[in-house]
């Protein structure tokens, strides 16, 4: 068995491969020799019969060659291209890359950000499932250090709002980690849920980015308690987290509300809920925004010229009223085949990290594109959107960049990379021999 194994083993090129590879042969011709030595054989020729019934090693290291490499996927790497350059257009004909620098520089963010891509596509992401507490305390060393040095504007680190959601690949390899621990794993996992969130929360500070990540990080430890990662009764823990979110936001509103918003952040949700009220204050942009849309025709510009008001937060909008609503859903509907494209890679992968990982990754595109059309047609309440591909600067263009580098590492290696290091059995064998 020992050199059928090797042989077979050998004739795959991907050494990664080959600890998964060779830990399912072995269990197989472990279980057929079983089943020969319950049909009256001894153990060692029971053994060497079904050796000798698996075939030629070459031929079928051959085929499994073919099926466990690393694989790209192509459909992803044209759409991210094409939305790169897309983006750069929309944002140069919205006006959001008025001068000749600043197309230059988004040009230059947007190149390094596929060099930045293309780099982590190479990256063994398992390393995240190993080193996931270590990366994470990191991860948050440089947020507070960031935080302490970087200066405010209008009372906040904006620069640091799309790094944040660099917790959530994290978040996934301490849900990894944790897995096979009964409700101290899960009180451990809700722990490391709550420091990004404080993060975003007081340090940036954003409620946005903090009620972000928690939903996200959230729903990831429901997918994982639900999936059986933790010895818990999955029913009861489950209703008991739903109830306690939707219980304990609510009451969080309630407090913020009257102790902790300012007046002026009162004003701008009632402008939302009323914005002919405050009409000529904080709810002149939802008006200004309606009458814009309502104007618009399914091709072509409107009766009144767009004055970018809003700057790239109303990109998508402003396209619609400048080009036709036409324009927009192509938008719309080229970010909702992203999200269904990460959604689809997370869901083929047998490895439960890859999943994990790559379930986290798409939540955030999800809800930053929610948000952002949200926002765009006054559905939510006007707030900073980063929009992926439609947002002007380098920090969106690298984390959007870094997410989906990510994403084509994990369907990179969907056939390879197993849950455990192999350990053969004859090689433990002849280990206690050897004692």
């Amino acid at each position: 068995m020992e050199e059928f194994i090797r042989t077979l083993t050998e004739q795959i090129r991907c050494i990664k491969a080959r600890d998964a590879v060779a830990r399912e042969i072995e269990n197989h011709i472990m279980d057929q020799a079983e089943h020969f030595e319950a049909e009256g054989m001894d153990p060692e020729r029971a053994q060497r019969e079904a050796v000798a019934q698996m075939g030629d090693p070459v031929s079928i290291g051959v085929q499994l060659d073919h099926i466990h490499r690393p694989r790209t996927d192509w459909d992803m790497v044209c759409m991210v291209i094409g939305f790169s350059i897309g983006g750069v257009i929309i944002q140069y004909l919205m006006g959001a890359l008025s001068e000749p620098w600043m197309l230059w520089r988004q040009c230059v963010f947007t190149g390094i950000g596929l060099i930045l891509m293309a780099g982590i596509y190479y990256l063994d992401y398992s390393f995240i499932g190993n080193h996931a507490k270590e990366l994470y305390t990191s991860a948050v060393l440089l947020c507070i250090l960031s935080i302490l040095m970087m200066p405010e504007v209008n009372g906040m680190h904006r620069g640091m709002i799309m790094p944040m959601y660099l917790f959530v690949p994290l978040y996934g390899g301490i849900l990894y980690q944790y897995r096979g621990q009964g409700y101290g794993g899960v009180v451990k996992s809700i722990a490391f849920l709550l420091i990004p969130v404080y993060i975003g929360w007081r340090g940036i500070p954003s409620v946005v980015t903090a009620f972000h990540l928690c939903v996200i990080c959230g729903c990831m430890l429901l997918i994982a308690i639900g999936g059986g990662w933790f010895l818990v009764n999955k029913v009861k823990m489950v209703v008991t987290m739903m109830i306690t979110g939707m219980i304990l936001p609510a009451i969080f509103g309630a407090f913020a509300w009257f102790f902790l918003m300012a007046d002026y952040q009162k004003i701008r949700l009632q402008a939302f809920l009323n914005p002919s009220f405050f009409a000529s204050d904080a709810g002149y942009i939802y008006g200004w925004a309606r009458r814009m849309l309502a104007g618009s025709r399914f091709i072509g510009r409107t009766a009144e010229e767009v004055d970018h008001l809003a700057g790239s937060d109303f990109l998508l909008m402003e396209l619609v009223v400048t080009y036709g609503s036409f324009f927009g859903i192509l938008v719309v509907v080229a970010l909702i085949a992203l999200i269904l494209r990460a959604f689809h890679i997370s869901a083929m992968q047998k490895n439960r990290l890859g999943f994990m990982i790559g379930t986290g990754i798409g939540l955030v595109f999800l809800l930053l594109v929610v948000e952002g059309i949200g926002v765009n047609f006054t559905i939510l309440p006007a707030t900073t959107v980063t929009l992926p591909f439609l947002t002007v600067g380098g920090t969106a263009t690298f984390v959007y960049d870094i997410l989906i580098g990510l994403l084509l590492a994990i369907y990179r290696y969907k056939n390879i990379l197993g849950e455990r290091t192999y350990k053969a059995r004859w090689k433990i064998g002849v280990r206690m021999e050897k004692l």
